[in-house]
């Protein structure tokens, strides 16, 4: 060996519900954006960042600082208790693992890119059949 010394992780490990608690920050971003009608490029110019990096923040690859949240937070309008605690699904608000908030926002985003009142109307009907069948 070189006689470098190898540094040791000390201390109790971090609490996988604290660590599920902080990628569910990054969806809720994205839900709160796109409430505002906010693209993932005009959000991220705003911050001074790249959009790949905002992108990483909302699907929770990267971790966000409280700085960088709050300051999101203000370009949203939103608070920034928002962003920390709002249910990502209304019908699941329980549901802590930000899959399902993700799934709504992509959904909302397509479903605005919909030109046809026929096609929207199709989209709720087959959102409503779906739902009625898993009842």
């Amino acid at each position: 060996m070189n006689g470098a010394a190898t540094p040791e992780r000390a201390g109790p490990s971090i609490p996988q519900e604290w660590i599920d608690f902080e990628r569910s920050i990054g969806p809720r971003i994205r839900v709160a954006r796109m409430r505002k009608g906010m693209g993932l490029a005009q959000l991220a110019q705003r911050l001074g960042i790249s959009y790949q990096q905002l992108h990483k923040y909302e699907v929770g690859s990267n971790r966000i600082s409280i700085a960088r949240l709050a300051h999101i937070a203000q370009i949203l309008q939103v608070q920034l208790t928002d962003l920390l605690l709002l249910p990502l699904d209304p019908l699941s608000p329980d549901h802590a693992d930000g899959q399902n908030g993700l799934m709504a926002a992509r959904l909302i985003e397509d479903f605005g890119k919909i030109k046809s009142t026929d096609g929207r109307e199709l989209v709720c009907k087959l959102a409503t059949s779906l739902a009625a069948e898993l009842d």
